[in-house]
């Protein structure tokens, strides 16, 4: 029980350590910026994030994990879903061919409100 617990953890760890390391610094505002409102699952609130125009959604998405899993409000084992109203469009980070898509060219510049749901 004990070395689950462990073996857990490490891989909680290495995961965190990943995306710490894929995940490119706030931009800041700009014509080149794009401000997301992330309305975040489980009670994780909104947060307001930007990032340039051209950023794929996987930066999105990356960013996303890492910070529910800095907050400790969700593990992200099935992926997640990046839902927009205007226009109305969902995005599945298992899709590669969602996840490439640039901020800019999914009417997401330059603001946009972002709905994120864990994909189960």
């Amino acid at each position: 029980m004990e070395a689950e617990k462990a073996c857990k953890r490490d891989k909680r760890e290495r995961r965190l350590a990943e995306l710490q390391a894929r995940v490119a610094p706030e931009v800041p505002s700009g014509v080149d910026s794009s401000c997301l409102r992330l309305h975040m699952p489980s009670g994780g609130g909104k947060i307001d994030r930007r990032f340039t125009k051209h950023a794929p959604l996987q930066d999105v998405a990356v960013f996303v994990e890492l910070y529910m899993m800095e907050n400790n409000l969700v593990e992200f084992d099935g992926g997640l879903t990046l839902n927009t109203n205007f226009p109305k469009q969902t995005f599945h980070s298992c899709h590669p061919e969602h996840m490439q898509k640039a901020l800019i060219d999914v009417g997401m510049y330059p603001q946009s409100v972002v709905f994120v749901t864990r994909d189960e």
